[in-house]
């Protein structure tokens, strides 16, 4: 396995935050919050809080979990001054992912064509249906029978994966013969947070996959300890990201691990730290450009996928850690591709140079720090 290490010093604020291996999944920063009374230790309804209370993540999450909160409330909270900009923002995104998902479930609902095993699917891999939730609209007859047997199939819950079978016997044989881990580049980087903190990240990640190749991505997803089923499906990732719809997809597959090296400060989950990691293209041309702004990552964290997109970047990990180690989380990269009469080759993402991005810090102006070069996954080739 090839491994590049590189030392890094970050500078800025770390933002406590949702989201991660052992989290909730919901990715949203949090921010100090001012001491409360008992009597409102546990409250979550809006009025039973303090005024003087700024907000965290956590107390917005669960206010609307419990279903005491609005996405008015949220404005009025924000202007009232109860919580940073950061945390309105992700939070109004977050209740709109939210709002459109209950528009796609009526749409369904109100659709002559009904419920299909690839809505189940996405829609439980988004966290906006629950396996019990699937089976309550079957037995209300809403779901058939049938297309409830084929999404236990595809999820391993009920028989063999769809997808699985799809592996061909050459791939099958690739896979046996070939250490799958290998076709994983690793980068680690050691850095001192802006608090002090000595952390160290291991970033995996594989060649670039093209649509000839889903039978090996399908075999490398698997053999990162995920089920088949779990890959993203194009109408999912175009659900995030329209601009995909008629677009190729190619992709790459990675893992992100954290781990706090700090002697005498373990994190906690009284003592938490949140970090994000995501990759940006470097440079002004169109392939740099799908790259950044086009692209759909999609990670999976302990209890659910969250998908990423429209943030100038490709999210590889946004975590709160409540331990010593966080990961490894697997995610997938979705990447754009068009082969037209004036683009015969499509666009070469092995021709563009990816930097790493924590928490906005440049890691180009380190100068250990080169530029990194994706390749094509060639199946016979070195």
């Amino acid at each position: 396995m090839k491994r590049e290490i590189v030392m890094l010093s970050l500078m800025g604020s770390l933002m406590l935050g949702l989201g991660g291996c052992g989290s909730s999944g919901t990715a949203l920063p949090s921010e100090p919050v001012t001491e409360v009374g008992p009597e409102n230790a546990s409250a979550y309804a809006t009025e039973e809080i303090l005024p003087e209370v700024w907000y965290t993540a956590d107390d917005l999450l669960e206010m609307w979990d419990a279903g005491t909160l609005t996405k008015e409330d949220v404005v009025k909270m924000a202007e009232a001054g109860e919580m940073n900009d950061a945390t309105f923002e992700e939070m109004i995104s977050y209740i709109e992912r939210e709002e459109e998902y209950a528009a796609r479930i009526d749409m369904i609902r109100a659709s002559d064509e009904g419920w299909s095993v690839y809505d189940l699917i996405d829609l439980y891999y988004a966290g906006a249906l629950s396996k019990e939730a699937i089976a309550e609209m079957v037995a209300a007859g809403e779901i058939s029978s049938e297309t409830f047997e084929e999404f236990l199939a595809r999820m391993e819950w009920g028989g063999g994966s769809t997808i699985q079978s799809e592996i061909t016997s050459e791939s099958e044989g690739f896979a046996k013969d070939t250490d799958m881990s290998g076709l994983l580049t690793e980068h680690i980087f050691e850095y001192a947070d802006s608090d002090g903190y000595e952390i160290r990240e291991t970033i995996q990640l594989s060649p670039i996959f093209t649509g000839e190749d889903m039978d090996i991505v399908y075999v490398l997803w698997e053999a990162l300890g995920n089920d088949t089923s779990s890959f993203p499906s194009k109408q999912s990732l175009c659900d995030e990201n329209s601009m995909l719809m008629n677009h190729e997809l190619e992709y790459i597959i990675g893992t992100c691990m954290i781990e706090n090296l700090t002697d005498g400060f373990p994190i906690t989950p009284d003592q938490p730290r949140s970090y994000a990691i995501s990759l940006t293209a470097e440079g002004n041309g169109d392939t740099a450009t799908l790259f950044n702004n086009r692209s759909v990552s999609a990670v999976i964290y302990s209890d659910k996928m969250i998908y990423y997109s429209d943030i100038l970047s490709v999210m590889i990990g946004d975590t709160k850690m409540v331990s010593d180690t966080w990961g490894p989380c697997t995610f997938v990269i979705a990447l754009p591709n068009t082969h037209a009469p004036n683009q015969p080759d499509g666009y070469r993402y092995d021709e563009i140079q990816i930097a790493f991005d924590f928490n906005a810090y440049d890691p180009y102006d380190c100068p250990d720090y080169g530029p990194l070069t994706l390749e094509y996954f060639k199946k016979g080739g070195d």
